[in-house]
């Protein structure tokens, strides 16, 4: 059975997916370029679940690619973002079940940033604030309508690694 592609539903140029109506939809997206004086659009991989010990851009992760304009995040190459398909409702505050969020590649984070994070025991990154409490102590802060628990580390007994930093989503076509 082949995968559903989740990138379907925002452009069908980007999904991957041959059909008769190629052209119309490189058709619209030259439109939507040139309606809005983009130059250039930026082919950014699109992410599902993240595996701690994985490469980032292991290929079995990969989904697709969405259109970035570059000049929105001053993106000078493609090669330091990913989007990630966002699962799950703890950072609904800010991006929901299903929508993608564009993640610049870091390993540092200030208070207040929402970061994507390997942490020890998990199977999966997980998308959340950080907070840094003191030299040992990380918490990892859910962003929810629903009541959730931050998810507290200790960097003396647990790896902890940030892979990303959210800078931005995906907007619907």
């Amino acid at each position: 059975e082949m995968k559903k592609n989740h990138l379907d539903k925002i452009h069908p140029l980007f999904s991957g997916k041959k059909s008769a109506s190629l052209d119309e939809n490189a058709e619209s997206l030259l439109n939507y370029m040139n309606k809005n004086n983009i130059d250039i659009m930026f082919p950014i991989p699109v992410l599902g679940k993240i595996t701690a010990g994985q490469p980032i851009l292991a290929e079995e992760y990969l989904e697709g690619y969405l259109p970035v304009d570059p000049n929105i995040y001053g993106m000078t190459t493609p090669d330091d973002y990913f989007y990630l398909l966002v699962s799950g409702e703890s950072m609904n505050l800010k991006v929901h079940n299903g929508d993608y969020a564009l993640i610049h590649k870091q390993d540092y984070a200030e208070n207040g940033d929402i970061v994507v994070a390997i942490v020890n025991g998990f199977e999966e990154a997980t998308l959340k604030r950080y907070k840094k409490i003191n030299d040992e102590i990380i918490m990892l802060e859910p962003m929810s309508t629903y009541p959730m628990e931050p998810i507290v580390i200790n960097l003396k007994d647990t790896k902890f690694k940030i892979i990303g930093k959210a800078i931005g989503q995906f907007g619907k076509f």
